[in-house]
């Protein structure tokens, strides 16, 4: 009878460790699952959906208002800023405000690379460094991004714009080559067939093109992942 008491309050002691043994290998189990589930996230490229409209609709808009969006363009080069004002006072003047609107667009954006005359010889950027000599008239060499008033062409992290460049670029084996410097270096840029599908490049902080003509082209950016 004493044994059996016994044996009975061993059993009752042992349970409680089984019980503690349980939980810690559970606990342990889940903890390796853990680590391994934040490992494969860390070492996995992030998914990343495009969710802007086709560059077709894009390329609609600038066919249906070119003319629009052409004088845009030229008053923006043309506009010779007076003494002690800056540039952008060009788009107050007049009926621009009003050719914004009809043209859909919302603002023009200065972006690299500037286009200073010969764009591609070396021997001209060493003799000048570069530096355009009146900066008043800088703004006929700068590439221009078109934001559309359209904000469905604007998503998070990632947008399209229409881009004017002053020159037609060189673009070899789908890469945009940019002006050169005096140092003899030259920008790049991916050139796409289409921009519907994100193209794998366009990684953080950089811009990927289409070309529509010449001197116009749809470009898609990204800031963050």
């Amino acid at each position: 009878m004493i044994n059996k008491i016994i044996q009975s309050a061993e059993t009752k002691r042992k349970r409680p460790r089984i019980l503690r043994w349980g939980v810690t290998l559970i606990l342990a189990v889940l903890g390796i699952w853990v680590i391994r589930v934040l490992f494969l996230l860390a070492i996995t490229p992030p998914l990343r959906i495009n969710t802007l409209p086709p560059d077709e609709e894009l390329i609609t808009h600038f066919y249906e208002h070119r003319a629009d969006i052409e004088e845009l363009v030229r008053r923006y080069r043309n506009y010779v800023p007076p003494p002690g004002t800056q540039h952008g006072e060009w788009r107050k003047l007049g009926d621009t405000p009003e050719l914004f609107k009809r043209a859909g667009v919302k603002r023009l954006i200065e972006i690299s690379p500037t286009w200073l005359p010969n764009p591609y010889s070396l021997e001209a950027r060493q003799r000048d460094k570069g530096i355009v000599a009146n900066w008043r008239e800088a703004a006929k060499y700068r590439t221009l991004a078109i934001r559309p008033l359209d904000t469905r062409f604007y998503h998070n992290v990632v947008w399209k714009d229409l881009v004017f460049m002053p020159v037609a670029p060189r673009i070899e084996d789908g890469i945009l080559i940019g002006p050169i410097d005096h140092l003899g270096r030259h920008s790049h840029q991916r050139v796409f067939p289409t921009l519907n599908n994100e193209p794998p490049d366009v990684e953080r902080d950089t811009c990927a093109y289409r070309q529509i003509e010449p001197q116009w082209f749809v470009q898609m950016c990204r800031t963050l992942y």
